[in-house]
């Protein structure tokens, strides 16, 4: 199946909602004729900070956020992936939505959280798979791009995309960069990539991207703000997983489950 897909990438400004909604807006519906999927950052409309009083910017801005996205996803028959926050009772989370043309949202909380993000957000519980056009999506966000059993327990589920919002901060590219490569490769999935960029809490890292199964950087933002698209054929996802072939790593069909355990955890 072949797929468009995009990902906005952009300098979201803290706590300035109204702002970083409009923007983000402004980029999808540039695309959005022509998407089938469509990618936003980390913490996309609050903006990337470790300051407690987050959380209520969180709770005050969601129903909005979802009532927009919601129906921008229904007005041009579109999957848009969001990173932002979701409150549920006295928690909040640092969550990916994906809505669905005519659908209610779905969540996929953080599992692992980053530094500080543990004072003001609660982690989740579980692994999340979404399907978009008959396709499965693995998601995950930023951070959690450095655990591979994230990533390799998404595949083992199916997903033949990743799809990760990312506040990554320029000081770490090294990571950034090997690790998104690396979690596609591994995996002979491809990886979308929706990063914030210029200065908040740190210089953000930017390189929005998508990756192909072989590991190869089909396309990328740089570090400048705006949007990214291209074509995928998700049947290359089974060319690469299963068949031994010069230029792909058959992964899969070698793959010896039988051996794996997962251990407790350790300090």
């Amino acid at each position: 199946m072949k797929l468009k897909v995009g990902s906005v990438q952009m300098k979201c400004s803290i706590y300035d909602v109204g702002e970083n909604i409009e923007k983000a807006v402004n980029w999808i519906e540039e695309i959005a004729e022509d998407a089938d999927l469509v990618v936003l950052p980390e913490l996309f409309n609050v903006g990337y900070t470790w300051e407690t009083r987050l959380k209520r910017y969180i709770e005050d801005s969601f129903e909005e956020t979802c009532e927009i996205l919601s129906s921008i996803a229904d007005s041009y028959d579109l999957h848009i992936f969001a990173g932002m926050g979701r409150p549920e009772k006295d928690k909040v989370y640092n969550s990916v939505a994906h809505f669905a043309p005519l659908s209610e949202p779905e969540f996929y909380d953080k599992t692992h959280l980053f530094r500080r993000e543990r004072e003001i957000f609660h982690a989740g519980s579980s692994l999340k798979t979404c399907v978009v056009k008959e396709t499965i999506i693995g998601v995950f966000i930023c951070y959690e791009v450095g655990f591979p059993e994230i990533a390799r327990t998404l595949a083992l589920r199916g997903a033949e995309i990743f799809v990760v919002p990312f506040a990554f901060s320029r000081e770490r590219a090294t990571i950034y960069e090997l690790a998104t490569r690396s979690r596609a490769l591994e995996n002979g999935a491809f990886l979308i990539s929706a990063c914030q960029t210029g200065k908040g809490l740190f210089h953000f890292h930017g390189h929005s991207r998508v990756v192909s199964p072989s590991g190869e950087i089909l396309c990328d933002a740089g570090d400048a703000e705006g949007v990214i698209m291209t074509e995928i054929e998700t049947e290359l996802v089974s060319k690469y997983r299963y068949e031994d072939l010069p230029h792909s790593h058959a992964y899969f069909s070698n793959f010896r489950g039988d051996l794996y355990e997962i251990p407790g955890q350790r300090r």
